[in-house]
């Protein structure tokens, strides 16, 4: 009858390495990427034949039950929000620091690789959506926008 936001989440982590989530609790955890579920939920409502406004936050759960293919979609958009939130503090840092001392503490140009990935974490999030609106006619494709 409702999906957790928890759930959701379990299906995001493997997608991402941050060694930081896992020293944390799941209450913790929770806390820190409820915000990126209901980003992605935002993305996502207006193609999904369920209605992801309908949610309750003191509970943490979306109201209806989501599909298997819903929640990994859910999880494709959380990791593009992850990897945008990753790209712009990249993007800081660099901006706060010189050319020599981006290049010390980036030898592998950190900043490009991130952008890298976001790119194609964003390409293969939309390609999920497009397949979503093909299995499910009654979706406007037009409203796909990432």
């Amino acid at each position: 009858m409702a999906t957790s936001f928890s759930t959701v989440i379990e299906r995001f982590l493997p997608t991402v390495t941050e060694y930081m989530l896992m020293d944390l609790d799941e209450q913790q955890r929770d806390e820190i990427l409820t915000p990126f579920v209901l980003s992605a939920a935002t993305q996502f409502n207006s193609i999904c034949v369920r209605d992801l406004n309908d949610i309750d936050k003191e509970l943490g759960q979306f109201n209806v039950d989501l599909s298997d293919e819903e929640m990994d979609i859910l999880a494709d958009l959380m990791r593009v929000e992850w990897l945008k939130h990753k790209l712009y503090n990249s993007e800081i840092m660099r901006n706060g620091m010189s050319t020599k001392d981006y290049t010390v503490f980036s030898p592998a140009n950190l900043q490009n690789q991130i952008r890298e990935t976001y790119v194609d974490a964003r390409e293969d999030a939309k390609m999920r959506l497009y397949q979503y609106s093909y299995t499910h006619p009654q979706v406007e494709i037009g409203a796909i926008t990432l």
